[in-house]
């Protein structure tokens, strides 16, 4: 982990001298300002570019459902109530490689009571050099089927709740727990516009935007076990719902709250010294350096244990880069 933490190191301090030139310049020194205002608008110019080379690409703390609230990836300093300090890569990677047209139209008259597909690739990879049970280290990579409906406004429906479907296949490999198997997941979500549901819209003043995104799943994994016991299994339902805001649109400045819920319903081998119910509650504050929200610094909260990750439960709390697409 001496590479993570040096990598950590230097985006960090690469971060707080990119957020020091964020600070207003004397207005004497008007050049130098102009000067930030074209790397900034050069940087969001490639973003652009690069989102649209590679449609239906995603980097994301974790790609489990996509549809979900999106957290950034982070390489992050990591203080742990039981633990002490420990240093923390999380990142998960999607791009649909093929995509049905229309996939991520608004509603409008070609595009109605239908169901648009997707199918691509995912990988993610979590590691906490921390030490002890806690410890994590967790490679996953499969490819995931999305669905997406739209739906026909009507005179009593003008603006129709819309669902989104995925299903997830991967091999997991977690070298500190579970040993080596494989996941699925079949997840719903949904967006509503009027309701700021599943997306972080504008208020009407502009100044403001949130949104909320709950999420019901269907999980089940298998694991050969690290220690030369009985592989096993487990199947859990998931309910977990987020909620975002930028309270200042114009600054960049994202804050969130989260809950997640797993109910195991069967465990054996590996995975039975997990509770009947896992939970985890989260919170964090992110300040984007680019109107793309692209790349910023963040603080993150968590509680509570996440068995997509296999984190253990325990009081975490990191600060560091954020990055994503």
């Amino acid at each position: 982990m001496k590479t993570y933490l040096a990598v950590s190191a230097l985006l960090i301090s690469s971060g707080t001298i990119y957020a020091q030139e964020t600070a207003s310049p004397p207005e004497a020194d008007s050049g130098a300002q102009s000067a930030y205002e074209r790397r900034v608008e050069r940087f969001d110019a490639i973003a652009v570019a690069f989102e649209k080379t590679f449609k239906g690409f995603t980097v994301a703390k974790s790609v489990e459902d996509k549809n979900a609230a999106v957290e950034p990836a982070s390489i992050a300093g990591v203080h742990s109530r039981e633990s002490g300090n420990s240093t923390a890569i999380d990142v998960g990677v999607t791009w649909d490689i093929w995509r049905q047209k229309d996939f991520d139209a608004e509603i409008d008259s070609e595009a109605l009571n239908k169901l648009y597909w997707s199918i691509g690739p995912k990988l993610e990879y979590h590691r906490n050099d921390v030490g002890g049970d806690k410890e994590q280290d967790s490679l996953q990579a499969g490819f995931a089927i999305a669905a997406r409906n739209l739906r026909a406004p009507t005179n009593l429906a003008p603006d129709p709740l819309n669902f989104h479907y995925e299903t997830t296949f991967k091999y997991k490999n977690d070298r500190i727990k579970n040993g080596q198997g494989v996941s699925s997941s079949f997840a719903v979500s949904a967006t509503k516009a009027r309701i700021h549901l599943g997306a972080a819209d504008e208020t009407e003043s502009g100044l403001v935007s949130w949104g909320w995104f709950p999420v019901l799943a269907l999980q089940s994994e298998q694991a050969d076990n690290l220690k030369n016991e009985p592989s096993g299994s487990v199947t859990r339902l998931k309910g977990a719902v987020d909620l975002k805001i930028l309270p200042f649109n114009p600054l960049n400045f994202e804050v969130g709250i989260g809950y997640n819920l797993w109910y195991n319903f069967t465990k054996s081998g590996p995975f039975e010294r997990y509770h009947r119910t896992q939970m985890l509650f989260k919170a964090y504050a992110t300040y984007w350096f680019t109107d793309n929200k692209n790349v910023g610094l963040g603080v993150d909260y968590s509680d509570g244990a996440n068995p997509e990750t296999n984190l253990k439960g325990d009081r975490f709390t990191s600060f560091g880069v954020k990055i994503q697409f």
